[in-house]
């Protein structure tokens, strides 16, 4: 975990994992995946933080890349119980809400999850309204 803001844990390691897929290196981007995984109780807060939230968001995507059903499902499940009920995440912050947005969007393609497609969808649907004009 990281000192100070260990709920960029997630974050951190869907960056590397993504470098290390990229890099043709998929036992390690499994491995560090599983240790985020595995610790996700030190680092996925219950306050819904706005660095839990892109954490989780960004990680779903990894391990949806990587076809680990049973990690992705760990992940989606706090972000499906925390997303508001306009559509957004985390007092209607745009970036916690486009990284779960992204992940939510991964994981009900990849595993044909309603849930997940219905609430990536009204995720979408609130950053389209918030978008600015420019």
């Amino acid at each position: 975990g990281r000192e100070g803001t260990p709920e960029l844990t997630g974050y951190e390691t869907a960056l590397v994992g993504d470098a290390a897929l990229a890099a043709g290196l998929e036992e390690e981007a499994k491995e560090l995946v599983r240790l985020a995984v595995d610790s996700l109780d030190g680092w996925m807060k219950d306050d819904g933080s706005t660095y839990a939230i892109v954490s989780g968001g960004a990680l779903l995507a990894t391990c949806t890349r990587l076809g680990n059903r049973m990690a992705a499902i760990k992940l989606a499940v706090p972000l499906l119980a925390s997303q508001l009920p306009d559509g957004s995440w985390r007092s209607r912050e745009t970036q916690p809400t486009a990284y779960a947005t992204r992940g939510l969007a991964m994981f009900a393609r990849a595993f044909r999850d309603e849930q997940a497609r219905a609430s990536a969808a009204r995720g979408r649907g609130w950053l389209r309204l918030t978008q600015l004009k420019s």
